[in-house]
């Protein structure tokens, strides 16, 4: 008894041991494969780390660095520019209001900054949110809103704007899109120059060997300069006007992303944002100028639709990203010809045919009334 006691002893123990590597390895995978960006909050930001990538979004907002295959991206927020100069990122100069909230969602990790701008020197006061969606492919999503708290009237424009350090980006080739077709070209120079590249953009790529950088005026869509004074630099300038009084705010979004997935992926992103593009204007569009029921609600489902078309871009899901794109751009363009079809209706065809058949009846009150005429005469 006392042997078989012991044999169940040993076989028992041995299951254990195997089964212990088996299940540890799984619960790792498991881990490993959900958890494809780590991330840790420090004094001045919170660092996401892939196996591909690192990305320092600043506690104030924006990203202060972005390291992608041995290549590095500054300060990728706001400039703000108030009369009498002076150059102001959010990542530097803002004072934060409240800790950041950092959450993970599926396949990649959101963070919303609060910073407040109270400088009395220049007149600047307003507060500024920052969402960053930063997915593991690398792509991140920035949506700001600006707020005036305090009358600002001595503020001149805002800019979006990226660095990039001239060592590493020297030789690189820069191209600005708009509606589809290459909006300006150019080469960054070797050695300091003001003015690389201009235009109106919504994609501007810019091309170092086998990395390319990828970034997009969502909303607004905005004048586009490349120069080059201390870094080279990438920046915009609003077509919205800057919230200057009290109460007032402003909502923009871009994407940045830096890859290696070739200039073939380049050209679909700039197809798919093309048309995205075009939605979200005749959206914007629609919701101060359409008055027909129908019409506003295909511009609702187009703008709910947005978000998720937006996700698979940044997943690199092109194909699904293609198929969302398109229902968000029919679904704008059909609210598009409602409102169009119906004010026809309203205001053109219908009085059209009540005039006419005012016409009719005039003409055969009036036929009538001469042929009694006549007979009377008679």
């Amino acid at each position: 008894m006392r042997i078989i006691f012991r044999l169940l002893t040993v076989l028992l123990t041995v299951t254990v041991l195997i089964l212990i590597p088996i299940i540890t390895s799984t619960n790792l995978a498991y881990a490993t494969e959900a958890t494809k960006l780590s991330w840790q909050v420090t004094a001045n930001d919170i660092t996401i780390v892939s196996p591909a990538f690192e990305i320092h979004v600043s506690k104030t907002g924006g990203i202060s660095s972005y390291l992608f295959a041995g290549m590095q991206v500054q300060n990728i927020g706001l400039l703000i520019h108030p009369h009498g100069g002076g150059w102001y990122f959010t990542t530097t100069y803002g004072t934060m209001l409240k800790d950041p909230i950092v959450e993970q969602f599926e396949r990649g990790v959101k963070i919303v900054t609060f910073a407040r701008w109270d400088n009395p020197d220049y007149d600047m006061h307003f507060d500024i949110t920052m969402e960053h969606y930063v997915y593991e492919t690398g792509a991140v999503i920035i949506s700001v809103l600006i707020q005036t708290w305090q009358d600002t009237p001595s503020i001149g424009f805002a800019s979006k704007i990226f660095q990039l350090p001239p060592d590493i980006f020297k030789g690189s080739s820069v191209e600005g899109y708009y509606g589809g077709s290459l909006a300006f070209s150019s080469t960054i120079p070797s050695e300091k120059t003001w003015l690389i590249g201009k235009g109106f953009t919504q994609v501007l790529i810019i091309t170092q060997r086998t990395v390319s950088i990828v970034y997009v005026n969502l909303d607004p869509i905005v004048d586009m300069e490349i120069n080059w004074p201390y870094f080279i630099e990438a920046k915009t300038k609003f077509t919205k006007n800057f919230p200057v009084y009290k109460g007032q705010e402003l909502k923009l979004m871009f994407l940045f992303w830096m890859h290696d997935k070739g200039e073939d992926f380049n050209k679909r992103l700039v197809q798919l944002f093309t048309k995205l593009s075009d939605a979200m204007a005749k959206i914007e569009q629609g919701k101060t100028a359409f008055k027909i029921s129908m019409a506003r609600k295909s511009l609702i489902k187009a703008e709910e639709s947005i978000p998720e078309a937006l996700n698979a871009i940044a997943l690199a899901d092109l194909s699904k990203a293609e198929e969302l794109v398109n229902n968000v751009y029919n679904l704008a363009r059909r609210g598009y010809l409602t409102e169009v079809r119906v004010r026809t209706s309203i205001y053109i065809l219908i009085p059209l045919a009540i005039s006419i058949t005012l016409l009719i009846w005039a003409k055969i009150k009036w036929t009538g009334r001469l042929i009694g005429a006549k007979v009377k005469a008679k």
